[in-house]
């Protein structure tokens, strides 16, 4: 669910929220691959994670996610089972750590970006907020804007996220990368210009 909370702060009279975007969720499946990974190459290369409770509280977690790896990969295929047996020999819990730490940042790093930017339409203007404590806002108002162009790799369009360049009248200009959906940001923007020179036609 997208975050409005800091543009329903700051609307003015008459001013409604039309479409808000919302980052896309590639960035939490990699870390969430990362810290799996990272699980998988920590295991020991033989028995089992002796699970029990300690002073050291991350490191009974971590026992406990290595074991629910290792529940998980007992549901597999026998064939799955034995290529997962041959990489033994790989693994290693220094490595893994290492793969874990970067999954958990990663993940960490996509938490606070989902927290603290918020790409907004309003009926008024087209708004981007990023920042926790130090907010940076860019606005351009509807009546202001030339062009909305959406930019996409070929991984994007495989998995349905991109990035919207708002174009204003003179130096104006706003960049929201990676979001989810961005075809349908574009249409709600063009949407809501159209709507605002309704308006400003029928006064």
């Amino acid at each position: 669910m997208p975050l409005t909370k800091y543009t329903e702060s700051t609307l003015l009279p008459k001013e409604t929220i039309r479409y808000a975007a919302s980052l896309h969720k590639f960035h939490f499946i990699v870390a969430l691959c990362f810290i799996a990974f990272g699980l998988f190459m920590a295991m020991p290369s033989g028995g089992e994670v002796s699970i029990q409770t300690s002073s050291d509280t991350a490191n009974y977690y971590i026992a406990s996610a290595i074991q629910m790896v290792q529940d998980f990969l007992r549901t597999l295929p026998v064939e799955v089972q034995s290529f997962v047996a041959t990489t033994t020999a790989l693994r290693s819990s220094f490595t893994g750590m290492l793969i874990l730490i970067v999954g958990i940042f990663i993940l960490v790093n996509g938490i606070i970006k989902k927290i603290s930017v918020e790409m907004v339409i309003t009926n008024r203007k087209i708004m981007h907020k990023k920042g926790l404590v130090e907010v940076n806002e860019t606005q351009i108002p509807l009546d202001r804007i030339e062009g909305v162009k959406v930019q996409q790799t070929a991984l994007d369009r495989i998995i349905g996220r991109g990035s919207i360049l708002v174009t204003g009248i003179g130096m104006e200009m706003i960049e929201l990368k990676k979001i989810a959906d961005p075809a349908k940001f574009r249409i709600n923007a063009y949407q809501a210009i159209e709507d605002y020179k309704h308006e400003l036609s029928g006064r």
